[in-house]
């Protein structure tokens, strides 16, 4: 009966450790940097049906237009969607006040005033539509980017969250920092009604 007893201890003991063991396993490393990922819009992405075209990165141009001219993007993730960034060559038209909120600035000799631009960010949650590449911009570009990754992300996802709020209230298309929002195409997948 006592040796029952200790076998019985035993395991409970082992199964007790083995539960620990996966938990620390699972436990991500909160001090590892997300990789950053450039992607590049396949032609088959502009030939879907969008409710508001004129805010989509070229894709009121022909397809050879745009294959000749293909924005680089920066992909995030953030609550189940992938947004991708551009890298536009010129961001100084964008209104100075909201320069924080609606961009980051990322640029070179030959481009000054680029930069990532939030309001033309998309949602392409669909892999096919783009291929991840090395993206063909300046070492100096892309040393901003990887340094700033965080702070970039976090802007981004801030314009994200700021920009639901305005939607949840239908003032996304009358709050001039969103009208002009690539989002705008995006309710859906945002989990706005």
């Amino acid at each position: 009966m006592a040796s029952e007893e200790k076998l019985v201890k035993t395991t409970e003991t082992i199964e007790k450790v083995l539960i620990e063991k996966e938990t620390v396993i699972e436990t991500p490393d909160i001090h590892e940097k997300e990789s950053v990922d450039y992607v590049f819009l396949l032609n088959s992405f502009f030939e879907q049906k969008f409710s508001d075209p004129d805010q989509i990165l070229d894709k009121l141009k022909s397809k050879n237009d745009r294959e000749a001219r293909a924005y680089v993007l920066l992909r995030i993730f953030f609550e189940g969607n992938t947004y991708l960034v551009p890298l536009k060559k010129d961001i100084s038209g964008n209104p100075p006040q909201w320069a924080d909120k609606i961009s980051y600035p990322v640029p070179n000799t030959k481009k000054t005033n680029a930069g990532l631009d939030f309001r033309k960010m998309l949602i392409v949650n669909d892999e096919s539509f783009y291929r991840i590449d090395e993206a063909r911009i300046s070492s100096s570009q892309k040393k901003i980017i990887q340094d700033n990754f965080e702070e970039i992300k976090g802007r981004a996802i801030a314009y994200i969250k700021d920009f639901k709020k305005a939607a949840a209230r239908d003032r996304n298309k009358k709050t001039p920092l969103y009208k002009l929002s690539a989002l705008n195409n995006f309710l859906d997948e945002l989990g706005i009604k």
